[in-house]
């Protein structure tokens, strides 16, 4: 909508001689500029001074901004430029995203190999005598002739030209399309994560349990046998197959909230019995844990059906496990992740034939989440039915 064509619909109702005297003036001069347009260079304008105070610049949407809309000379009385509100709802991810705790990132190495760190050789008892001729004895450390797999992940969005025009704000909608693209990539680390730590064959012999029938931790009171800190403390953390004490436990927020609601563990915690419930740090605190890490984040289970199906990341069981968070290569943790790229963020303009400058966002990592000391951690699967 053009001034001119505000002032006659402001005004169709009426005679004001004022109105369409100024109707006429604006039409056709230099002023009757379209409110939209000049809306759009405002905030195009606005843009380019968040990215570094650029005077002129041409946009992927074609608009050319110079110093013109804010340096014209407008009465404060010719244009009112109306609040456009942005109807497109931007959803949020306000999940709990444990997988870089439990899974520290480390930066590739070159090689792409390990060396073997056998938890059985750090925990022997060697034996240091020193014969006749002062010979000690021989340690040795192997290079593993296994290469692990590095994955890329990326994912992409298209901006379209429209987008960018009817964009309110244009930091806010590459804002919005770039954390779409960051939660995607997060969701799916999360899942192969939590695929890592919670697969029976990912651990060491005799390393896991899977808990069944009245034993499981959602099993009514009255017919439960279950007690989830014997299951933790000492089937779990104490088991003599694993390789040092695990300081750290990680579950879905469904296991959790059983866990922490249980009359074993209420019992064990001293809660009072109207309270009828454990703090998270309590729990910690109760089953001999430094860390303690619950992930709330869900996925659709069958993406593309009508109806969307619900599910926890990190599934029905619970892990014990060594973390060195931030720690490097050498350092005991159960899993880690080996990152060759880091994550970053590119666009482009697709010209597309027909199509003028679809701006295109890649968000990209290339990742290895591997099991590097599998009997630094016990399983406890399937805890709730």
């Amino acid at each position: 909508m053009r001034i001119s064509e505000l002032y006659a619909r402001a005004h169709a109702s009426t005679n004001d001689m004022h109105a369409l005297a100024r109707m006429t003036e604006l039409a056709g001069s230099d002023r009757d500029i379209d409110i939209h347009a000049a809306y759009t260079s405002l905030e195009a304008q606005r843009f380019a001074e968040h990215m570094g105070g650029i005077e002129k610049m041409q946009l992927k949407s074609g608009v050319v901004m110079d110093k013109g809309f804010r340096e014209r000379d407008y009465a404060s009385s010719d244009v009112a430029v109306p609040f456009l509100p942005n109807f497109s709802v931007g959803y949020t991810d306000g999940s709990t995203y444990i997988a870089d705790f439990v899974c520290p990132v480390l930066p590739g190495n070159v090689q792409r190999r390990y060396a073997k760190q056998s938890r059985r050789d750090a925990s022997r008892l060697a034996d240091l005598k020193v014969g006749p001729k002062g010979v000690p004895a021989e340690m040795s450390i192997d290079v593993s002739s296994t290469t692990y797999l590095e994955t890329g992940y990326a994912e992409m969005a298209k901006i379209a030209n429209k987008e960018i025009a009817d964009a309110v704000s244009l930091p806010d909608l590459f804002d919005w399309h770039r954390k779409a693209i960051m939660f995607d990539l997060m969701r799916a680390r999360e899942k192969r994560v939590a695929d890592l730590f919670m697969t029976a064959a990912n651990y060491g012999t005799s390393c896991t349990t899977a808990l069944s029938s009245t034993n499981r931790w959602d099993v009514g009171a009255a017919t439960s046998t279950a007690d989830p800190v014997q299951d933790i403390r000492v089937t779990a953390a104490a088991s003599k197959y694993v390789a040092g004490t695990p300081n750290a436990g990680a579950c879905s927020k469904i296991v959790f909230e059983y866990l922490r609601k249980h009359p074993k563990v209420i019992a064990a915690a001293g809660t009072r019995a109207m309270d009828r419930v454990v703090s998270a740090n309590e729990l910690r605190e109760m089953l001999g844990l430094q860390y303690l890490f619950v992930g709330d984040a869900k996925y659709d289970t069958v993406p593309g059906a009508a109806t969307a199906s619900y599910d926890y990341l990190w599934g029905k069981g619970f892990a014990v496990f060594t973390v060195v968070p931030g720690g490097k290569q050498q350092d005991p943790s159960f899993a880690k992740t080996i990152r060759h790229n880091q994550f970053v963020f590119t666009d482009t303009v697709d010209l597309v034939p027909g199509v003028s400058g679809i701006t295109i966002l890649k968000g990209s990592h290339a990742d290895a989440d591997l099991v590097v000391a599998n009997d630094r951690g016990f399983l406890l699967d399937t805890v709730i039915s």
